[in-house]
């Protein structure tokens, strides 16, 4: 989990292996925040600027060979004159993954609002996170879940309803768990179910249940039942309604089915006594 520090000690964790690694950088002035990559010797380069957007002709560079005399390269000494910015070392290396991937996750915090929810791309299901803090893209989540769950016994009696896992509620960087993968605002899905609650009192919410701990269920209390009860009130999971309902629509035709099976034999009995 990355944390915000001081540009001086910055500089002591970051050497050449770290080339291509992603620097969230939040000004505590402006309340702006900007992510940036760092290109080795000391030296960075801005990709996205919440009050300007994605800077595309950085993005071109970094698809080049950027050299260390270009304009658009900014170093460490230069930061230094800066005593209100921010900086945390992210668990992302951006010369490994998709920039079109990158990009599309910038875009998506153009329209982007403390108090939203965010959904996450794990390939087999969607992680959820409630956005807290724009100015350094901080959510709060639910930590923990699947990655804790020791045992297939475990796993059943989660998967049945009963709470048995522990984890935690915390604070992550927006960056440092999507794992290169896409994410979306998702805050509509929730909203037009249940309306949400006054946006102060979301937050002040979260930071009450930040560093607690709670049990974890898929089916009972999940990542996305999390999200849900500090936003709106209350505890619901869209991808665990669907599965009721599924399940509810097959009981309904195995009902169906079973009973014009029963009716299928019933008239062939009476017409062989006939």
């Amino acid at each position: 989990m990355s944390k915000f520090i001081n540009i001086y000690y910055l500089e002591s964790l970051l050497t050449e292996s770290d080339i291509g690694i992603a620097i969230s950088i939040s000004n505590r002035q402006t309340l702006c925040w900007s992510l940036w990559m760092y290109l080795g010797d000391s030296s960075f380069i801005e990709l996205y600027q919440t009050n300007k957007g994605i800077n595309q002709t950085n993005f071109d560079i970094i698809n080049g060979e950027p050299s260390k005399n270009d304009d658009h390269i900014i170093f460490i000494k230069e930061l230094k004159r800066f005593n209100y910015l921010e900086y945390s070392k992210l668990n992302l290396n951006i010369l490994k993954t998709n920039l079109s991937t990158l990009k599309d996750n910038l875009l998506v915090l153009d329209n982007i609002e403390n108090g939203d929810i965010v959904e996450f791309d794990r390939h087999y299901y969607y992680h959820a996170g409630i956005l807290i803090d724009t100015s350094r893209m901080i959510i709060a989540h639910r930590y923990g879940e699947v990655f804790f769950i020791d045992s297939y016994w475990d796993m059943f009696l989660s998967v049945i309803g009963i709470p048995i896992t522990k984890t935690n509620i915390i604070e992550h960087n927006l960056f440092d768990i999507c794992f290169n993968n896409k994410f979306y605002k998702q805050t509509d899905k929730y909203d037009n179910i249940y309306k949400p609650k006054p946006n102060d009192q979301i937050l002040e919410d979260i930071k009450v249940k930040i560093g607690t701990q709670d049990k974890y269920s898929v089916v009972m209390n999940n990542c996305q039942h999390f999200v849900s009860e500090c936003r709106n009130g209350h505890q619901y999971s869209p991808g665990i309604e669907i599965i009721h309902l599924s399940i509810l629509i097959t009981l309904i035709i195995s009902i169906l089915t079973y009973g014009l099976i029963i009716s299928f034999n019933i008239f062939k009995y009476f017409d062989i006594i006939l």
